[in-house]
């Protein structure tokens, strides 16, 4: 169930973070990398209604505890081509602040970059904090490969001399760290888990019946995940 929960809940936010907007909406290059939600108002202010979905600086955190999840459940560890897409995530969700938010706070770079296993976690054993940083830990430590491809991502999104950080993070966004390569994976990553439940999670959600659940505790999930705002009472 908690596996099946946060896979509701990650799915949910990230396919309304990228809702496509309307074509009849013009942006400029800059504002359009990552923001296929946003509708522009007649203000001038592109972000008026974008801000009504959570940020991928925001969703992140709960990419991560889907697939710490994931992990436990398999007895698995994490693999070069997850971190990958990880590390890929971080780099998105620092271009979106940049380019997107216009966002100058120092040091921004290394908090999108900050994951990682902390061998002084002191958060409780079991807890979505704890899953995730058990997820980068290894016997000896941090998983080497992991702390390698974040260091790569890391200088990959330093822009080079005389070229101003939002040319640079807009060239890579369409380029190396391209955002349309970065759906498509998501999209892959959570078809693999998707695909797992017969029949799928979403679907049982509709119907209001999920396996292993009283029509009660389906709908509390429903309401937890975000599915539905608020109970209803169902005939």
């Amino acid at each position: 169930i908690q596996l099946r929960l946060r896979l509701l809940q990650f799915t949910y936010v990230f396919v309304q973070h990228y809702h496509p907007f309307s074509a009849n909406n013009s942006f400029s290059r800059r504002q359009s990398i990552s923001t296929e939600n946003a509708k522009e108002s007649s203000s001038g202010n592109p972000h008026q209604e974008h801000t009504q979905a959570m940020s991928l600086e925001q969703t992140l955190p709960l990419f991560l505890a889907l697939s710490a999840v994931q992990n436990e459940l398999q007895g698995s560890t994490i693999t070069e081509i997850w971190m990958m897409l990880a590390a890929g995530y971080m780099a998105q969700s620092y271009i979106e602040q940049v380019v997107v938010y216009q966002n100058k706070q120092p040091g921004l770079l290394d908090e999108a970059f900050h994951w990682g296993y902390d061998k002084d976690c002191r958060v409780e054993e079991a807890s979505e904090q704890w899953q995730t940083n058990d997820m980068f830990g290894a016997d000896e430590g941090s998983v080497r490969l992991w702390e390698t491809i974040r260091e790569e991502h890391v200088q990959a999104l330093r822009p080079p001399d005389k070229t101003s950080l939002v040319d640079h993070l807009e060239n890579m966004a369409s380029g190396a760290l391209s955002v349309v390569t970065f759906k498509e994976k998501v999209s892959e990553f959570l078809a693999g888990l998707l695909s797992a439940y017969q029949p799928p999670l979403l679907i049982q959600l509709e119907r209001g019946e999920v396996d292993g659940l009283s029509r009660k505790a389906t709908k509390a999930l429903k309401i937890r995940s975000g599915f539905i705002h608020q109970a209803i009472d169902e005939t």
